[in-house]
């Protein structure tokens, strides 16, 4: 034989409510600490390694204890460091003729 439910119907609040309906008011244009200037915002974008590459940042990222750096912290931070030494002149680049491959200088 079944149990019988140990719920009373008469104690759960009927549901009247708009699921649709905002459960804050939303925040005011100085309230918001999500706005970032538009030269701040962060994008996404997808990029092409190979296999080595990858495990790479995963070895990488796994050295760095206490940290518990993430593969994309490190990746992003990798990015960030060449456009640096990039634009402070330490990195010379050549490009291939074919595909519009990208090498570094030595």
């Amino acid at each position: 034989m079944a149990k019988k439910s140990t719920i009373n119907r008469d104690e759960i609040a009927p549901i009247n409510t708009n699921p649709f309906a905002p459960t804050t008011p939303p925040a005011t244009e100085g309230d918001d600490r999500r706005k970032v200037a538009p030269q701040d915002k962060v994008r996404a974008v997808s990029v092409a390694l190979t296999d080595a590459e990858y495990q790479a940042f995963d070895r990488i990222a796994s050295e760095t204890t206490p940290l518990q750096a993430t593969r994309m912290a490190v990746m992003n931070y990798a990015l960030r460091h060449f456009i640096r030494e990039y634009r402070a002149g330490r990195i010379k680049m050549e490009t291939f003729a074919e595909h519009g491959r990208v090498r570094i200088r030595e």
